[in-house]
């Protein structure tokens, strides 16, 4: 399949991939996954005013919660972006894309081990391919979206080099995320009320009961005497 991010301007990246060496398209197609998963989690956010996107910035750098590729696949799978298998998959591409960004020696995909974890792709790479058409189909019909923009197919059956099933991998995942984020801001609401920076309203006399406190003290469970 093509590359897929609903931007025109990310086609130099995808050109680049493809000349790259290996340690080279590993780092910048899952540094383009990377991007894509921070986006996706951040449309997720309901974010008021400038306090707020200071502390969602926060969240993705330095060592905030969300500052690794780990923590935001995680947060992605949390947030029913994708299910189980996907998640899997991502965790996957990610367990390789560290061998290639932390082993200073020579490298390469047909390594024995980076050639052994990339043919343990393929299996759930084809299950999430399949999950991901019917995926992009359902979107279409849930929200209203033409299906002619999720009429993709890819088998990984026909993949035999480990470049081409990591990068296909990441393709895959890379598009299934960008629908789910495309289709999920057109069917959320346009306006909200605000929730943020609202106080309360306060007793309007004294002795009256906290809002926040039961009006009553719960009953204790009788005694086994009294039982």
């Amino acid at each position: 399949m093509t590359w897929y991010t609903g931007d025109p301007r990310d086609a130099p990246i995808f050109d680049e991939i493809e000349k790259q060496t290996d340690r080279g398209a590993a780092l910048i197609a899952v540094g383009l996954l990377d991007r894509v998963l921070m986006d996706a989690v951040q449309a997720r956010m309901f974010l008021v005013g400038d306090a707020d996107r200071d502390i969602s910035g926060r969240l993705f750098k330095g060592t905030g919660s969300l500052s690794s590729l780990s923590s935001r696949i995680d947060a992605g799978y949390l947030m029913e972006m994708y299910p189980e298998e996907v998640h899997k998959l991502l965790h996957a591409i990610r367990n390789i894309r560290n061998d290639f960004a932390h082993d200073p020696s020579p490298i390469h995909f047909l390594d024995n081990s980076i050639k052994q974890k990339c043919d343990n792709l393929k299996p759930l790479a084809l299950k999430v391919s399949w999950f991901g058409f019917d995926f992009a189909i359902g979107l279409s019909q849930s929200f209203g979206r033409s299906k002619r923009g999720a009429t993709w197919a890819w088998g990984t059956d026909s993949l035999t080099g480990p470049r081409q099933i990591f990068l296909e991998s990441v393709k895959v995942c890379v598009f299934l995320i960008v629908w789910a984020t495309e289709s999920w801001a057109n069917a959320r609401p346009k306006a909200r009320l605000p929730t943020r920076g609202v106080m309360p309203v306060q007793p309007s006399h004294a002795g009256a009961p906290s809002p926040s406190r039961p009006r009553t003290r719960p009953k204790k469970p009788p005694s086994p005497s009294q039982a």
